[in-house]
């Protein structure tokens, strides 16, 4: 596939360089229920994401995955950033794009959360291409994060391979025991059940090349006092270990990206960090880089990868356990030079409750490194790493908190200012708005405390209160308010914090907003949704309670004039629906649609809505959308039979049409619903209310071959034989649609009309037989329908069944004595149409029946011989020839294989059609030259002509196959042989302009001079058509220069007039009169000065005109 419109050549290699690695690591891949769920979901799914603990497979599933796709023609990207969904993908073309740890390794990572925030409306918007799809992978930690919840295409579906219905069975890890340790497997499968990374370390272990060296029960008992060992001896080993050690450490303190800038000596941050470790690791500062580079070659496939030009950790899982080892053995080096993402994520000073089950391979600070901890978090926070210095993990522990203020207050003042103002380099927020979404309410009232703007905004408008509302932090909302906190504020997209608390169902955070004197409780956002939209949308009852004791205007719609009792009722929220109406909520509000509350719950089936709202005196159960549907009429197309139900208890109106008069028993019975057409019709529908095109219930449910509802009608007293405007019955449509339970249900009836036509005159059996449908042919014919029924242009089955080539319904009818013979009313036999579309086992099958007309010619005399040959079907030729028809009724159309086929069996080469064209002459018309041979070889008349005189040679030139030409002149075609206008050949050719021709017949002695009734010879007509190349050949073989025609006037002066100046150049080189004048007195000079010719004229006067 050529990638270079969107890719370029050195990005596609990288991505090609990756796949490659994937395909290697893929031969190992053991197929598992959750692949081929997997593999379902992304067929049908514009984005997958998999979730689960490290180490379950999730990596090595999405690859394998990827590669199945390429497979089936994908473009495959491996991602690291949103942007490259814009960057790479083109409407149109298949492209997955694979992304993983999609949102951060450990715990969410901020800057990649916010840029997926910022692209996701775009995105969302390509991923409506069916072309284009994303796999990603994703930690359940930072998956079950509440920030998470808000990258919605990420939501669209997620395949936990942790949980219970996906994770590895027993019979799944055996076989992957069996991949891995082909000689081992029973001693692995006891140990496979003592971690859900059990993948993991099937790969690590083979990855390691253990087998020689170390036990599998010693490697799976603890994989990482494996690894411990592993590090002690390659530290001890030498020099040469040393540095690959510490290759290692680098690695892990760049956060698991090592990359070729992280190497450049010429940063001086960089050289400080290289030498540091290099100290610590006992090596010397001279160690050159590139022993370090060579290092982490060598561990390449063991411990690190190397992915365009990076250097990362092997697995994730890995990367955890040694940023625990050398964290915890070089931890002042770490606190110093580690990523900032490092420092926040994979520290703890004081581990509490919450902490313990949600981390793993921690490093634990000790008390004597707090201070230094917390020293190296003021410095990210100067540097702008706010938000990395806000949602620290340490953070969520009050004693850290404090001690961190304590720090804080031991800064001059000046310096605390200059934090408190500092803005974040990634999402522009201060440190304020950072605690207030994490809820570190002791460094809140600090930072307030310190003059922080209480009200600042990002560019999104997002400012501390809608943040601190948002995540229901209510003693931070509480104090941002008691600080004069503008309550009304909003987003750019208009949203308050009283909204978003509403949203979130924060009904503290609301109870405290709703205690403010000027809060707008009624404030609606750009999609015009209010807080008690909001809260009813979501179905927080306590929420909607809260904003009724205040007030909230109950009737507030938005913006597609949806109310919230409507989207209540629309997400079956009984409660809130019920508190709704308590306090006279409108019922029967409708959308712009039109559409009630009660017929949205009606659409979505919730039938306990439907009946509290139905209590409701004043409900409107007949009302119509602008479609004219009604709650009836939608309940019954969805086959919501409990709800159908309700609304018939309600004495809804049963026969109540939509705008195109469809009741709601045609839309059950479109639909097949047949416990809804029951229903319907025992609370007396009538049976047979057609819609405007006329039709019927039964007609509809015939055409989508709903038996169990034709059933049902039927005995219901349905008119089986019901037409729509346009003639058609319900037994009609079920043949054409090849529905042959509901066709032999149908005939059961004895009133039915099974010959029935619709307005084109088309019975039952023609559309059956038409469509191939034998089934439905066959049921037919057991009832005893007229077999030759025509439609009106005369075509019967037989002939219909013939032209479209179906041999069994064919078959079919001429056992139940279809007339073979039956023409169209154009003459036209199913035998001729099934020649004309080449239908040779149709005909194979007609040519068996005793009274076939073989010869039997249509209104244009056309024989079926004719008719094939004419087509070049070579073996339907052969097969009307094996039962022999008239060899002469046939056609000669340049198909050399018809042709020597009926050469074979004595067709008269000579016979001319009704217009004189023998066979030659029309092969030499065509251009047919393998045909014009065959004929020559067996005496065709070489000479023989038209009506009109036009021998094969004359027409071969006029039309300037000078292949064909060649061949007739060989065979001794007279090459002067005129037609009767005694033009010849060779003027035909000069006057089409046919050089080559021209040629031919000049080598083969065509007269030069010879000119027509009018006296016009080959050189003036060349002349006339401004052939110049002809000209020249003409002279070359001494054409008479100054022949004239009847008029007087010579090839110069027709030139002249013609205003060819290159033919008159010509002419004049070859001694053309320059002043022969035409009859009428009139020299070429002259009628060259009359059209206006200037070139033309000078030439004239050059040769003394």
């Amino acid at each position: 596939m050529n990638h270079d419109e969107v890719i370029p050549k050195h990005i596609q290699e990288q991505f090609e360089r990756r796949l490659e690695q994937w395909k290697e690591d893929d031969q190992l891949f053991v197929s598992t229920e959750a692949e081929k769920h997997v593999m379902r979901k992304v067929l049908t799914q514009s984005s997958v994401t998999l979730v689960g603990n490290s180490g379950t497979g999730k990596s090595f599933l999405s690859k394998h995955i990827a590669l199945i796709l390429k497979k089936h023609g994908y473009t495959v990207i491996p991602s690291n950033k949103p942007e490259d969904i814009g960057k790479w993908f083109k409407h149109g073309r298949k492209t997955l794009f694979v992304f993983d740890d999609v949102c951060g390794r450990y715990t969410l990572n901020e800057q990649i959360y916010t840029d997926w925030k910022q692209n996701l409306d775009f995105i969302a918007s390509l991923l409506t291409d069916q072309c284009c799809k994303i796999i990603s992978t994703c930690r359940l930690e930072v998956y079950n994060d509440e920030r998470f919840r808000h990258l919605s295409i990420f939501k669209m579906c997620n395949i936990d391979l942790s949980s219970r219905e996906y994770k590895l069975s027993a019979a799944e890890q055996n076989a992957l025991a069996e991949m891995y340790f082909t000689d081992n497997t029973d001693e692995v499968k006891e140990l496979s059940e003592k971690y859900d990374f059990f993948p993991l370390l099937c790969s690590l272990y083979y990855k390691q090349k253990l087998r020689r060296n170390v036990s599998i029960s010693s490697f799976f008992s603890n994989p990482f006092d494996f690894f411990k060992d592993q590090l002690v001896q390659m530290y001890n080993e030498s020099d040469t270990g040393k540095i690959q050690y510490c290759s290692l450490v680098i690695c892990v303190m760049f956060n698991n990206t090592l990359t070729e800038e992280n190497w450049s000596i010429k940063d001086e941050k960089i050289e400080k960090i290289l030498n540091d470790f290099l100290a610590e690791c006992e090596l010397s500062k001279d160690t050159p880089i590139k022993s370090l580079k060579k290092s982490l070659k060598a561990l390449e496939g063991t411990y690190v990868v190397n992915e365009d030009s990076t250097y990362k950790i092997i697995h994730h899982k890995l990367f955890d356990f040694l940023a625990k080892y050398f964290g915890e053995k070089m931890l002042q080096l770490f606190l110093y030079h580690a990523n900032t993402d490092f420092i926040a994520e994979r520290f703890i000073w004081k581990m509490t409750d919450s902490m313990s089950t949600e981390i793993e391979f921690v490093i634990q600070i000790p008390d004597k490194y707090i201070g230094k901890y917390i020293e190296r978090l003021l410095r990210d926070w100067k540097n702008g790493y706010v938000y990395s210095v806000c949602h620290n993990r340490n953070m969520k522990s009050t004693l850290f908190e404090e001690t961190f203020i304590t720090h804080l207050n031991q800064r001059d003042y000046s310096e605390q200012q200059e934090l408190v103002r500092t803005k974040d380099i990634h999402s522009k927020d201060i440190a304020l708005s950072g605690s207030c979404y994490f809820g570190t309410v002791h460094l809140v009232k600090w930072l307030i405390s310190r003059n922080s703007d209480i009200n600042y905004c990002r560019e999104d408008g997002w400012f501390p209160l809608l943040w601190a509302s948002q995540e229901g932090h209510v003693d931070v909302v509480t104090d941002l308010i008691q600080h004069s906190a503008d309550v009304n504020k909003c987003s750019t997209d208009g949203i308050s914090p009283l909204q978003i608390a509403c949203y979130n169902n924060r009904i503290e955070v609301v109870h405290v907003l709703l205690q403010c004197d000027n809060v707008d409780i009624d404030h609606c956002d750009k999609n015009g949704c209010s807080s008690i939209y909001q809260a009813s949308q979501e179905g927080h009852f306590s929420v909607v309670e809260e904003l009724l004791q205040h007030l909230a205007d109950i009737s507030k719609c938005n913006n597609n004039d949806a109310s919230p009792l409507y989207i209540a009722s629309q997400n079956g929220h009984v409660n809130v629906l019920t508190e709704l109406l308590q306090h006279e909520a409108d019922i029967n509000k409708c959308s712009t649609d039109g559409i009630s509350p009660l017929q949205i719950a009606c659409n979505n089936n919730m039938v306990e809505v439907v009946h509290v709202l139905l209590q409701c005196d004043d409900v409107d159960i007949d009302h119509c959308n602008k479609n004219g549907c009604s709650s009836l009429c939608i309940a019954s197309q969805n086959g919501h039979v409990n709800v159908v139900t309700e609304l018939l208890k309600h004495v809804a109106d049963v026969n109540k049409c939509d705008n195109n008069g469809v009741s709601p028993l045609l839309k059950a019975s479109q639909n097949g619903h047949v416990n809804v057409v029951t229903e319907l019709l025992q609370h007396v529908a009538d049976v047979n209310k057609c819609d405007n095109n006329g039709v019927s219930p039964l007609l509809k449910a015939s055409q989508n071959g709903h038996v169990n509802v034709v059933t049902e009608l039927l005995q219901h007293e349905a008119d089986i034989n019901k037409c729509s405007t346009v003639g058609i019955s319900p037994l009609q449509i079920a043949c054409y649609n090849n529905m042959v339970e509901v066709v032999h249900v149908l005939l059961q009836c004895d009133n039915v009309e099974i010959d029935l036509c619709d307005d084109d005159e088309c019975s039952s059996r023609y559309i059956a037989s038409q469509n191939g449908h034998v089934n439905v042919v066959k049921e037919l014919l057991q009832h005893s329908s007229d077999v030759n029924k025509c439609d009106n242009n005369g075509v019967s089955p037989l002939f219909k069944a013939s032209q479209n080539g179906h041999v069994n319904v064919v078959t079919e009818l001429l056992k139940h004595a279809a007339d073979i013979n039956k023409c169209r009313t154009d003459g036209i036999s199913p035998l001729h149409i099934a020649c004309y579309n080449n239908m040779v086992e149709v005909v194979h099958v007609l040519l068996q029946r005793d009274n076939f007309e073989i010869d039997l010619c249509d209104d244009d005399g056309c024989s079926s011989l004719y008719i094939a040959s004419q087509n070049g079907h070579v073996n339907v030729v052969t097969e009307l020839l094996q039962h022999s028809a008239d060899v002469n009724k046939s056609s000669q159309e340049g198909h050399i294989d018809v042709v020597k086929d009926l050469i074979h069996h004595s067709a008269d080469v000579n016979k001319c059609s009704n217009n004189d064209a023998s066979p030659l002459y029309i092969a030499s018309e065509n251009g047919h030259v393998e045909v014009v041979k065959e004929l020559l070889q067996h005496s065709a008349d070489v000479n023989k002509c038209y009506n009109n005189g036009v021998s094969p040679l004359y027409i071969a030139s006029q039309t300037g196959h000078v292949n064909v030409v060649k061949e007739l002149l060989q065979h001794s075609a007279d090459v002067n042989k005129c037609n009767n206008n005694d033009a010849s050949p060779l003027s035909i050719a000069s006057q089409n302009g046919h050089v080559n021709v021209v040629k031919e017949l000049l080598q083969h002695s065509a007269d030069v001079n010879k000119c027509n009734n009018n006296d016009v010879s080959p050189l003036y007509i060349a002349s006339q058509e401004g052939h110049v190349n002809v000209v020249i050949e003409l002279l070359q073989h001494s054409a008479d220069v100054n022949k004239c025609n009847n008029d007087g006037a010579s090839p110069l002066y027709i030139a002249s007039q013609e205003g060819y100046v290159d033919v008159v150049k010509e002419l004049l080189q070859n001694s053309a009169d320059v002043n022969k004048c035409r009859n009428d007195g009139a020299s070429p000079l002259y009628i060259a000065s009359q059209k206006g010719y200037v070139d033309v004229v000078k030439e004239l006067l050059q040769h003394s005109a």
